[in-house]
Parts: structure tokens; sequence; C-alpha cells
């Protein structure tokens, strides 16, 4: 099976973290986009979520316009 490439959103308070700043991956297999059901951080503010991620290697994606206003930036 072929893993398939990975992304990462960073979300700001959702409604189910109410409290965090929360990244989710997300698998784009196939032309198709699978979430990975649980987030993979939980953080207290955006620019710890940035230097984790900056610190793996990943660039930064602005958010787009159409994005829902909770999406901070995603990562590739």
């Amino acid at each position: 099976m072929q893993e398939g490439l990975k992304i990462y959103t960073a979300y700001d308070h959702p409604k189910d973290f109410p409290n965090h700043i929360v990244v989710r991956c997300w698998i784009i297999l196939a032309g198709k986009t699978v979430p990975v059901l649980e987030p993979r951080i939980l953080a207290s503010t955006i620019e710890e979520v940035r230097e984790y991620m900056l610190r793996r290697g990943l660039v930064i994606l602005p958010r787009e316009t159409m994005d829902e206003p909770v999406i901070i930036e995603s990562y590739i």
C-alpha cells in the first residue's frame, strides 16, 4: 500500500478543543483527503506549533481565503 501526502492543519480553538490550538493531520491519497482521527498536537500558542513543525522540516502554507475561519495555517 502506498503512503499518501501528509498535510498538517492548525486550528484556532476549535469547538472540540476550545482551550487549545489544535493540529490535525490529513492524508491525500488517490485524489481523496482522509483525516487522521485524533489531533496530532494540542498547544497554547501558534508559535509553539510553528517551532515544532519547522524543526521537523515542514513548510508553512498560509491560510487560503476559502478556508474555514478557525484554520490558521497548514504545513507540508
